[in-house]
């Protein structure tokens, strides 16, 4: 129950953004739903007894934004939440083994469209954002875990500061409706608490998280 307070901290300074700023909006405003697939890039394990690499896999994400489009056409905002489920992998030379995982994003992003025309067909946008990720291990913690010379994976949860980029591209359906297609990058800190370092052991402290992401979204 403790750790859900970070991600209810994120949506509450994200909605308090979008109010500020509620006089520069002309627009209207969209809430619409996001899936796809994603995947992490792997870190770097050194160790005095053997290198290794750890990072979670390919996994589905599901989530929803709510967004409006300021008055120049040109920026918009949106409130993001994503869920991702993605197992974490370690491998050490001859071992490896699997860990259920699983992460909450939450952000608050800006967009920034190639055109200044609201009511066209196609736009393309560019993103960039900030808020949190929350890390959750969820598979079973063992004392014989294979790799455990490089890392422990735990059945932890660890929230970490994250940002994002991507860029996009929109499609309007009709009058209310727009299907979009994006690519994001979520960059965040490596959660040392869910995959954590053994003795004489090093980490690395960044993940990459790549998500191809589709949706619909309806304006109101």
């Amino acid at each position: 129950m403790r750790q859900a307070s970070p991600l209810v901290l994120c949506f509450a300074t994200a909605l308090l953004a979008s109010l500020l700023v509620q006089p520069m909006w002309a627009q209207r405003a969209y809430v619409g739903g996001l899936g796809g697939g994603t995947v992490y890039s792997k870190v770097n394990i050194t160790s005095g007894t053997g290198d290794g690499q750890v990072g979670p896999g390919f996994g589905p994400a599901g989530g929803f934004v709510l967004g409006q489009t300021m008055k120049n056409g040109r920026w918009g905002g949106e409130l993001r939440y994503i869920f991702f489920q993605n197992d974490i992998k370690l491998e050490g030379g001859s071992q490896s083994v699997d860990f259920g995982a699983r992460s909450h994003s939450a952000a608050y992003d800006v967009l920034y469209y190639f055109d200044n025309e609201p009511e066209a067909k196609v736009r393309g946008y560019a993103a960039f954002g900030f808020g949190v990720k929350v890390f959750q291990g969820t598979g079973m913690e063992r004392f014989d875990q294979p790799g455990s010379h490089l890392a422990l994976l735990t059945k932890t949860t660890q929230t970490v500061p994250a940002g994002d980029v991507g860029l996009g591209v929109r499609v309007r359906m009709g009058k209310n409706w727009f299907f979009r297609l994006e690519f994001r990058d979520y960059i965040s800190a490596v959660p040392k608490n869910v995959i954590a370092e053994s003795i004489d052991s090093e980490i690395g402290d960044i993940f990459h998280h790549w998500a191809p992401l589709f949706g619909i979204a309806w304006t109101f």
